[in-house]
Order: structure tokens, then sequence, then C-alpha cells
């Protein structure tokens, strides 16, 4: 079955759809974040003591957020069963962290029916910030 001109035309109205959702959430971004490199398809913000990296995409349209943090120390299993444990618990996103590039991070996929606006993009990270804590938190446990 091949696509009619039809559905070729949805296709194009959706990611015209897409490309105006997103390029209007990377003008808000950059009058209310402190960027700190971009290109075509992601942006670096700083955000409290995280890098934010932020993917997006046009077609579905969508944002991946990764909220870095640099870890002083090497995980073992006891930190990998807390990540596990939020991983299973967590309704926003997921945990992880990278021993040889030593950092922490949590990720998170957002869809973007609409423009974010800064008020929004804030309680995510606000939210995002509070998820990440805890894995911070079980390691003084």
């Amino acid at each position: 079955m091949g696509q009619t001109a039809t559905d070729i035309m949805k296709i194009i109205e959706r990611q015209k759809h897409g490309k105006g959702i997103v390029d209007s959430t990377k003008v808000m971004l950059k009058q209310t974040a402190v960027i700190v490199g971009e290109n075509e398809n992601s942006m670096l913000l700083q955000f409290r003591d995280y890098i934010v990296e932020m993917y997006f995409s046009e077609m579905h349209p969508l944002v991946v957020i990764r909220l870095i943090k640099a870890i002083n120390f090497q995980t073992g299993f006891e930190e990998m069963k807390i990540i596990n444990k939020l991983n299973n618990e967590s309704l926003y996103g997921s945990h992880n962290v990278d021993n040889e590039k030593r950092y922490y991070v949590f990720k998170a996929t957002q869809w973007l029916d609409v423009p974010l606006t800064s008020k929004m993009f804030y309680e995510m990270l606000n939210q995002y910030d509070e998820e990440a804590q805890k894995f911070f938190e079980g390691l003084e446990k």
C-alpha cells in the first residue's frame, strides 16, 4: 500500500505544526534560560547545579530533557540498587550514572502539544530536580 497525496499532505502539515511548536519553545528558552550551547536539534542550558540537554523532534513533536550533574564518586552495587528502585517508582523519567565520565543523569521525555511557556518549563525542571534529588538523598541513607 502506497501513501496517497492526502497522507503526504497530512505528514507535511504535522511537520509544520511540530516545527512551529519547537521553534516557539526555543524562542522562549532563549528569552528565559541561560543557554550555554545549541545546534539545530538541541540546546544546552544551565539550571541550578545541572547542565540541561534538550533534544527536540519536530515530527512528533517532543523534547527529551536530560539533567546532568557531575559526581565525584564511583557507583557500585548499593548505588545501582538505589537507581533501580527509583526507576521503578519514577513518574517522570529515568535515573542513570555514567561511571566512566562521572556524572548523574535524570532523563525525561515530554510531548509538546503546545509550545512550552516559561512557567510550564520551569515547573517541569523543578519536578525533575525533585526527582533527581531522590537519588542523592538515597546515597545519604
